[in-house]
């Protein structure tokens, strides 16, 4: 099921396995469980990615009505900033407070991909946002996923990346790292599930710090074939797991360990 204009409040509800929870595998099925049962707490970096994406997937409007920016140059230690901290809670209504320069930064990374052209055409192209997928793989294992972008005319799924560096050499090995191709599949794999085309998955990268530079990327076969080996893993290892009802950690045995290749 494609499910629009859902909230993710609404999404995180859903009884289902996404990808950050199920990439967990890639240890073992313990680190998966405690993942699952106890999310990592939102960092700094998380609250700004989650900021960029607000403002660049859903406008404006939207950003506004869940970040505000903190005053500055209230000292919370004194009487005084203690109550004009409270205030500003009072008036915050609830949403997320970015730091001034947090609110500078998710403002500079906004205008930098709008203003990228290749960018700002996948996104003008990709004209459904923040969609919620579920489906039932064929391990029986229901499975969900939140789309950054799609277009059903193009087939084109968008997923929005902030980084560090988004050069090729250095965004390569953070897709290995982060196991972002099997993110790929994984999202691919929700479209086709529901009967709706997937045929470009395209990355768009935009960097954390100044010039917040942009670049957007395709995976290549090789990538995509380890993305989909990485799901069907992932997923055959969680229903045994569940089946069993056992989820192990490392092996109980003394196991030979070798150096890595550059050593």
């Amino acid at each position: 099921m494609i499910t629009p204009h859902l909230s993710f409040k609404e999404y995180r509800a859903i009884d289902a396995r996404n990808w950050s929870s199920l990439k967990n595998y890639s240890k073992t099925p313990a680190h998966y469980l405690e993942a699952l049962n106890n999310p990592m707490t939102q960092t700094p970096a998380m609250l700004v990615g989650s900021a960029v994406h607000c403002l660049v997937l859903e406008g404006v409007q939207a950003f506004d009505r869940q970040y505000i920016e903190a005053p500055e140059g209230i000292d919370r230690r004194t009487k005084e900033g203690k109550l004009a901290w409270a205030e500003f809670q009072e008036k915050a209504t609830g949403r997320e407070i970015l730091t001034a320069d947090q609110y500078d930064q998710v403002c500079q990374m906004w205008k930098s991909v709008m203003a990228h052209p290749t960018a700002g055409k996948l996104l003008a192209m990709a004209d459904q946002r923040e969609l919620s997928a579920t489906w039932t793989d064929t391990t029986g294992i229901d499975c969900k996923a939140r789309i950054d972008a799609y277009s059903e005319e193009h087939g084109l799924v968008v997923d929005l990346k902030t980084t560090a560096e988004a050069d090729p050499k250095t965004f390569g090995r953070t897709i290995a790292n982060f196991q972002y191709h099997g993110q790929a599949s994984f999202y691919m794999q929700a479209m086709k599930k529901n009967d709706l085309p997937a045929r470009q998955f395209i990355f768009i990268c935009v960097e954390k710090v100044p010039p917040y530079a942009v670049a957007c990327y395709i995976l290549d076969d090789e990538a995509l074939m380890a993305g989909n080996q990485l799901v069907d893993g992932y997923l055959s290892r969680h229903a045994e797991c569940v089946a069993a009802d056992n989820f192990p950690g490392y092996p109980a045995e003394v196991q030979t360990i070798t150096l890595p290749a550059w050593a």
